[in-house]
């Protein structure tokens, strides 16, 4: 299975598993569901276009969208900066949300430390940023 053009995965009956141990990979996964969660969390989609989903080993759970043209829209543009992530070129990301209904925008940002810590450490690390920004 793929989650995207450059994230091999495959399904465990505890969740989605990385293929291969490429820290670069999980970053990519890691953002994926952070844009996710953001937008679920913010309201940008119905709450019902979104369901939970095991990553890093099974060990976390995060939102991810059932809606397929946002799910390939996430997945496409996380997947395009892969490369600069597995470079270390990426410093930070930033998500700005405008809201025409409600009026307003809203900035949201990522950002990468120049140095990884080790695996397993960066997946804990990872799930438990996710869980923070459902807060």
């Amino acid at each position: 299975l793929k989650l995207g053009p450059s994230v091999p995965c495959r399904w465990r009956r505890d969740g989605w598993m990385l293929a291969e141990d490429d820290d670069a990979d999980v970053l990519v996964l890691f953002l994926q569901c952070a844009l996710f969660t953001i937008l679920r969390a913010r309201g940008a989609y119905p709450a019902e276009s979104f369901r939970r989903r095991r990553v890093f080993s099974g060990h976390f759970l995060s939102w991810w969208s059932s809606c397929a043209d946002v799910e390939s829209y996430v997945i496409t543009l996380c997947a395009s900066l892969r490369s600069a992530i597995s470079r270390e070129s990426l410093q930070r990301l930033l998500l700005d949300l405008h809201w025409r209904r409600r009026g307003g925008s809203e900035r949201f940002v990522v950002d990468f430390p120049g140095r990884r810590p080790e695996r397993p450490g960066l997946e804990r690390g990872l799930g438990e940023a996710l869980a923070r920004l459902e807060l």
